[in-house]
């Protein structure tokens, strides 16, 4: 989800607030790409240690319905993959932990076509 929401900051003195008024990342989506991107360069340094293909998939308009998944996968994202991972801020997840299940995990959506 790369993607920032039409709302505006409070703060945006602080250093590490959107740069753009109108918009920013409030629900955490600029750390879900930090994160995404600072374990794809992980995984690329050291791609000749893994025994699998690992692709990274960068989700556009994650906030809006119908949301960009749906036009990735038509386009084929999803070819040839056998497992998918998603990620989502948890506050209620300690420090250092991940937590995983078969099936949406953090999932919400309130409009549906």
């Amino acid at each position: 989800d790369m993607d920032a929401l039409p709302v505006q900051e409070l703060n945006s003195h602080l250093p590490f607030c959107s740069k753009h008024d109108g918009v920013a990342h409030m629900c955490g989506h600029d750390s879900h790409m930090a994160v995404a991107l600072g374990t794809a360069r992980l995984l690329a340094e050291h791609k000749d240690q893994l025994s699998v293909n690992v692709r990274f998939l960068f989700q556009p308009s994650e906030e809006q319905p119908p949301g960009g998944a749906k036009g990735m996968i038509a386009a084929g994202c999803l070819e040839g993959v056998d497992e998918v991972y998603g990620l989502h801020n948890d506050p209620g997840t300690e420090t250092g932990k991940i937590r995983t299940r078969v099936g949406p995990l953090t999932a919400c959506a309130d409009m549906f076509y």
